[in-house]
């Protein structure tokens, strides 16, 4: 099946490890995203930080006031590679697959922040609602990282 992906990308003018012990806290979400929309994150099953845990988020609904669980499973934690991978299962969006990933650049880190998710060959123009909305959420919480690691 055909996949559509994008990635954020950023730069934070902080060390490799500084930024990686915040990110790779998967059940810290918190404490560096944009929390605007978020009310809570917990971990759910599993112990945080073993692949397979299950962080629950709480979103505010912009639209009605109500609000929605999204459901993320650590897939991999990488810490000699700076790469954390997981599945988010969220209601009114398909199954989507994420990879945040640091990599060093001579003392500052940089981020790509990217997903995949299957292609829907019957609505094509929601290729680009996905990206809006999901690369939206990720250029925010870089920013917000930015201004808690610099």
């Amino acid at each position: 099946m055909a996949k559509w992906n994008a990635t954020a990308r950023g730069q934070i003018a902080a060390p490799i490890d500084k930024v990686w012990k915040i990110t790779s806290d998967f059940g810290g979400l918190m404490e560096w995203c944009d929390t605007g929309a978020m009310k809570s994150c917990e971990i759910a099953e599993g112990e945080n930080g073993i692949p397979g845990c299950v962080r629950k988020i709480t979103a505010a609904l912009p639209d009605n006031g109500g609000s929605a669980e999204i459901l993320e499973t650590l897939l991999e934690l990488d810490d000699a590679n700076h790469v954390l991978r997981y599945k988010i299962q969220a209601p009114e969006m398909p199954l989507l697959h994420a990879t945040l990933k640091l990599l060093d650049r001579d003392g500052s880190t940089e981020i790509e922040w990217g997903y995949e998710v299957d292609a829907d060959p019957a609505d094509p123009a929601k290729e680009q609602q996905i990206a809006d909305a999901v690369l939206g959420i990720y250029n925010g919480d870089i920013e917000n990282l930015k201004k808690i690691v610099e």
